[in-house]
Order: structure tokens, then sequence, then C-alpha cells
């Protein structure tokens, strides 16, 4: 019998419950909010539980400015003790595992906002709202800042919340709507349920001047009504704002499953974005903005729904689960609002980003599961779990995983969740062994980035070595599949999953054609320490390949050949090989790049970025490689055609930008790799590459049949042969050939381009076949 394994999460819910004595079954709260000169609300909070074992005394977490004798069950009681340093109110009466119980406890506050200035009951004088998260205080979750409650993750409750506000203002709270009536003066008194089980942090409040919008979105299982309360908005603004949802919460229907709250709701608050349940806070200056950034938190937030809200991590250890889902929601929302491509440079934005400043944020590296309690809000746990989630998609596909998760969200529908149970769950649904990836991606803090060690092909049989480069961890990944692309003639491609299960790994692939080379994540599946770029040249002029940090010039006097592609990935680790006397230090990245051949008037430029320029979103990118402005002189770019071959300097030709710190240096496109380094000059030149007036290509006999003989005057060393038709098209490669070698083909009649490279020529003729 197969089990949903949140059961276990069940269990877990419960010991801790256990512990903890009682489970609370329905908080009703009742406040009386109307008073904004004194600025102190009133509250009675009935509260109805059961007690999970043997006891006598119950607590309550709570921060208030008073307690008023309470109740328990119908009879007043002075059995209790609030001790406000400590935020516990301790009630002396209990009972046996079992018995349902229900404390009456009125109160008084003033407001209560964390050191931070974000967490807490907010009285301002034009709005009162909680936010239900502390960023300064532990544990964060923040509901004992206006009511007395079980604050914690795991003991989820209804609620009924009636609110009394001041003339011309209104509340809006969390759950639906009951009833609302309006006194002679204008104050206003309404009652709100929600019924689903919730964690009390999620719990919303306010009274304001609210303008409200009711309307309906119509989704894959049903219509959902919404509220969005906003202040000196214009009303067309805010409402067109909010159409984005027609498209997205479909998407997240289709991806998770169905929305579980009774309604959609927004309110516009002062500060921050937080994900109350169906009355979600949106920072007052996206509640009628309708730009990217804006509509992500929109979307961030509503994805909620299901990470967080639906099911809700174990603890804080684990809140990428909570808010790593909500941000890869942003991706899925792309998606539904554009297009896949746009999802994808969503994606790779974030990817740059964290490889490039989640460390510096948080402080280091960090492992995703078991966050330390100063780093649960931060880069890591949002951007690298948003990346996590990611990858778990691209691993097993768009269609499984999505219906991994509709069985997820289905069968843990208001639990608790781990990182461990949400490995065994989804490989349980998948049939998948998800152990190695969790065990890397989740557990273990950094960064693998598989580069290509080499590559061997004998005819459509492609042997690849694949290395694990470490960013940020000393541990390999074990057991983990990764997504190749190999490439022939034609841009012909096949992709492939290899296993990786050590620092390096070899497997031989049985391919449709000739492999001529392979990238590892062609087509960004997954989260590694690389990010990668195509430009397709169709003319002169500059191409920004962003992801890379680089960009192509094509030259007015360039020959580009039809349909030429310019494929470059960018590794964010430290380059390996061989280098000459006097290379001081190599930059903690570099570049690969896959081009048709080489031509003289096509430049590749390099960024580089020592300072804290953010403009080009290359803030931090070569932070501790070099920042001494007066010998930026000894920076230079390093070249070598693959990992068989030793770096040489290829450049210095260095343009800065508006900052001397940063800028771009210019180099000849070539197939290969290339680094940038310090460099003592005195001891390290330039390695010019030979141009046809150095060296001689001649083909005979010309024109040929069959066969043809190549000689290279002025050059001894290897070299790559390739010839192209008319068209463009590579229609045959040679590597490895010998100065004199004689080239068999089949090639029909006509006239064909020859270029033959290597480190030290690059030289094209033209041959006749007949």
């Amino acid at each position: 019998m197969l089990l949903p394994l949140c059961l276990m999460q069940g269990r877990l819910a419960a010991q801790t419950a256990e512990a903890d004595s009682i489970d609370v079954l329905l908080y009703d709260i009742t406040l009386d909010m109307s008073d904004t000169v004194e600025r102190q609300v009133q509250g009675t909070a009935e509260i109805t539980y059961v007690l999970t074992r043997n006891c006598s005394v119950v607590t309550f977490d709570l921060i208030c400015d008073a307690v008023s004798p309470i109740s328990l069950d119908g009879t007043v009681t002075r059995g209790f003790n609030y001790d406000r340093d400590n935020a516990l109110l301790t009630v002396y009466g209990g009972g046996s595992a079992g018995d349902t119980h229900v404390v009456s406890i009125p109160y008084t506050t003033r407001g209560y906002v964390e050191s931070y200035g974000w967490g807490g009951l907010h009285l301002d004088n034009t709005i009162y709202y909680n936010l239900g998260v502390a960023f300064a205080m532990y544990p964060h979750v923040f509901a004992r800042a206006w009511m007395p409650c079980r604050d914690n993750f795991y003991d989820k409750a209804s609620y009924r919340l009636t609110v009394t506000t001041k003339p011309g203002w209104r509340a809006i709270c969390s759950g639906l709507r009951q009833w609302e009536e309006f006194d002679s003066n204008g104050s206003s008194r309404s009652s709100w349920w929600l019924e689903q089980p919730t964690p009390t942090y999620l719990v919303s409040v306010s009274a304001a001047p609210w303008q409200i919008i009711e309307r309906q979105y119509e989704s894959l299982y049903g219509t959902y009504p919404a509220m969005i309360g906003y202040m000196s908005r214009d009303r067309d603004q805010v409402n067109d704002k909010f159409d984005v949802l027609e498209d997205v919460l479909p998407a997240f229907e289709r991806a998770f499953g169905p929305y579980r709250w009774d309604r959609v709701g927004y309110i516009a608050t002062p500060m921050g974005s937080m994900e109350h349940a169906s009355n979600i806070g949106l920072v007052d200056a996206c509640i009628a903005v309708a730009d990217d950034p804006c509509q992500m938190t929109t979307c961030h937030e509503l994805g909620h729904a299901w990470f967080g809200n639906l099911v809700t991590c174990a603890s804080e250890g684990d809140m990428w689960i909570n808010e790593g889902g909500a941000s890869f929601c942003e991706i899925v929302a792309k998606e539904a609002m554009s297009n896949r491509a746009a999802a994808t440079q969503y994606y790779l934005d974030k990817l740059r980003m964290v490889l490039l400043t989640a460390h510096m944020k948080d402080d280091g590296y960090r492992a995703l599961s078991g966050m330390s309690r100063f780093y649960t809000y931060g880069t890591t746990t949002y951007d690298k779990g948003a990346l996590v989630w990611y990858s778990l998609r691209g691993l097993m596909g768009d269609s499984l995983f999505y219906d991994c998760m509709n069985k997820l969200f289905d069968r843990c529908a208001f639990g608790n969740i781990d990182a461990a149970a949400l490995r065994d769950s989804l490989s349980l649904y998948s049939g998948m062994d998800l152990e190695g990836f969790f065990d890397f991606n989740v557990f273990t803090p950094g960064f693998v980035d598989y580069t290509v060690e080499r590559l061997e092909c004998e005819g459509n049989n492609a042997t690849l070595t694949l290395r694990q480069r470490l960013r940020g961890t000393d541990h390999y990944a074990h057991g983990c599949r990764v997504p190749v692309t190999f490439f022939g003639s034609g841009n012909r491609q096949s992709d492939q999953w290899m296993t990786v299960d050590d620092s390096v790994a070899t497997q031989t692939f049985a391919l449709p054609f000739a492999a001529q080379y392979v990238m590892v994540d062609y087509h960004n599946l997954m989260v590694h320490a690389a990010t990668h770029d195509v430009a397709n040249l169709g003319g002169t002029g500059n191409y920004t390949l962003g992801n890379s940090y680089c960009n192509v010039y094509v030259g007015s006097d360039a020959a580009v050949p039809v349909n030429h592609s310019v494929k470059v990935t960018h590794h964010f680790v430290h380059p390996t090989g061989d280098t000459l006397e006097g290379v001081l230090r190599m930059a903690n990245r570099y570049w690969e790049v896959h081009t048709a051949p080489y031509d003289p008037a096509i430049s590749l430029r390099l960024m580089y970025n020592m300072g804290s320029n953010s403009s080009s979103g290359a803030s931090g990118l070569d932070m501790g490689f070099y920042d001494n402005r007066s010998a930026l002189d000894s920076l230079c770019v390093m070249y070598r055609r693959d990992a068989r071959q030793p770096w040489q300097m290829v450049s210095r030709k260095r343009t800065a930008s508006s900052s001397i710190l940063t800028g771009y240096f210019t180099t000849h496109l070539m197939e290969g790799e290339y680094a940038l380094a310090v460099v003592d000059t005195n001891l390290v030149g330039i390695a010019e590459r030979p141009t046809a007036t150095n060296a001689k290509l001649r083909l005979y006999p010309n024109p040929a049949q069959s066969q043809f003989k190549v000689e290279v005057e002025g050059c001894d060393k290897k070299f790559d042969l390739a010839v192209f038709d008319t068209s463009g098209k590579k229609v045959l490669n040679i590597n490895g050939l010998n100065n004199g070698d004689t080239v068999r083909h089949n090639l029909p009649a006509g006239s064909y381009v020859v270029i033959i490279k290597n480190n030290y020529v690059s030289l094209q003729s033209q041959i006749i076949v007949q």
C-alpha cells in the first residue's frame, strides 16, 4: 500500500503538538479597532482547543499591554499568569488527553512592531494592519503581536474575525466576509470566516478607509471571488493591474492543482508584501503598477497559496520550500504572461545573481535545508530555492513534475513537510531516485559546474568525459543526471542525459550523427555554476550575450556564413590547466566558445567588473580578483583551444567604462576557452595569431575528385579541417591532420570552402570537386 509521505509529517506535527500539549481548533477573535486617537485595540480571543496529553497547564504566545481576567469553559478564573517579557500567557487548569476546552482571553494592545520595523501589528494614522513574519525575532512567525495563539508552523486552525472600525474605515481580513453593518456615525462592524486550517502567522487583519474592488476569476476548478483593498489610487489602474491573474491563476492550477481558498484577496500595505491567506498584503507602491517587478511580486505572493499556505514547511530551517517555491512560481507566471523563452531568461537572471551575490548577502555558501535562523529569509532561501524547484522540473520534465506536484498538494493539503519527506514524496510519485539530487542541491551548500574534459568520437559513437568543478563546497554530487546536447554538421542536435557519480565521469553515447562538440545543459534545465547564450549572427553589428558577460562584434568586412551561430558558456569556476611562466593568477571564472570558422573581422568582447557597478547585472563579478587601479595594465585575456592545450595570452586590449574598474577586453573570436589573468608583462607576451601572409594553404589537385592533399607552408603543427558548401553548411570535419595528409571524401560536385585551424593558424581556400 502506497501512503502519501506527508503522513510522516503528520506524525512529526503530532509529536511536536503533543510536546506542546494542545491542538487549537478555532480562534474566534473580536477586535475593536475604532480608537485611532489613543491607538489602542481592545480584543477578546475565544480559543477552542483539544488536549493532546494529560496536563495541568496550557500556554499561549502573546505580546500585549494588558490581559484581563480570563474565562475557562465559561467560568472566570484568575488561574493565569502573563509574562510579557517572554510573550507567554500561562493558563492553569488542564485535563486529560482528548478533552476539549474553550478559553476566553480579553486583552489590550497599542500595537507591537519588531525592532527590524517590519513584522507585527502596525497602528498608523491611515491604516491598522499586521504583517505575520518578524525578520529580527525568533521564532519568525509573529501572530503573537496581535492575538493570543500557538505561534508556530504546524498548529493549524480555523478563524472567525469580528472587527469594529472608526467612522469612514472598514475592515478587510482573511477569509470570506460573512456580514458587514454600519452605524449611523459611519463606523463599521464586520465578520470574516476562514475555515481552512491555517497557521496563525498567515492570518490577516486590517482596518483603513478602504476602497474596495470586487471581481471574479474564472479558472480550471471554478470561479473565485476576489477582493482588492486600496487607498488613494486610480480605481481603473488597480483593476487593470490585477488582470494578470486571469492568466496566472489558471497556470498555477495546471501546475499545482486547485486553489483551495475561498477567495483571492490583496490589500495595499505601507511596507512589505506578505502572503496572508486569501488577503495578501501587497506593498502600496505596487497595488496599481503593472511593471515587471510589481507583477512578479503579485504572482510570488499568490504562489504561496500552494507553497507555504497549503503545504507549510515543518520548520524555519526548510523555509526554502515556502519561499523558494513561491519564487519558482514567478517563473511559472512569467511563462503564462509571456512565453517559455521569457521564463527561461527570468530563470537565468536569477541564476546569475545567485552565483554572484548569494554567498555575499548570506555571509557564505549555505545549504537550503537546516538554514540558520539568521538567514531564514535570505537570498539563498528565496532565489537558490527557486532554482532548485526549477531544476526538479527540468530533471523530471514538465508533465511528470507537475503531475507529482498536483499529487503532493492534494495528499498533503493543509499539512506540513520537510525536505526529507519532500524528497521521498516526489520520489514515490515519480518513480525516480531523487536522493542524489537532494543530497547535493538541498542538503549541501554551494554549486557544481560540469565541464567537458574530453570528447572522443568514432563514427556515430561519442565518448564524453565530464569533470565536476565546485563552487562554495568541497562535496561532489553523486547519483545526479546531467543534460548534455551533442552537435553535428548542419547544427544537428541530440539531447541526452548523463549520469555523474564521481568527480570525473565517462559515458559513451550512440548518436544519430557524428558529433563535433557537446554542451552541458544547452536547454537550461538545471541549476549549476554556468550560464550560456546563443547568438545567431545575421549581419554586421554588436550582439550582446548578457548571460555570458560578453558580446560579439561583427565588422563590416566580415564574411558571415549563413545561419552562423556563436554559443558561449560562462563558467563561474576557476579555470584549470597549464599556464605560462609569469601568470600570477587567473580569475575565478572563464568562457567557453563554440563558433564557426575564424574571421579576423569578428571580435569577442569580454566583460570585467572589479567594482560594485550593477548597471549591467555584473556587480561583484571579479570581486577580489584584482582591485588595484594602478596595476590594471597587468590584466589580460588568456586563451586555449581546449582543456588539452596550455593557456596563452592573446589580448591586453582593454576599454574602461564609466568606472576604470569595469569595462571589457577585445580579442579575436575563436573556438576555445578564454579567461582573465594577472600577468607579469615582462615575462608574458601576446601569442599573436599568424595570418595567411605568414602561412600558406595549398590544396591539390584542384579541381579534385574523391581526394585531395593539404599542405600548410609555415606551420608544422596538427590542425583541424572543415569543409563548407556554398550555403555555409559544414559538410565535412576532420580533426588532428598533419601537414601533407590526404583528405578522402564523397562530396558531390561543386565549389567548397576549406578551412584549417589550430592555435597558430586559421587559413581558408577554395576547392572544386568534379
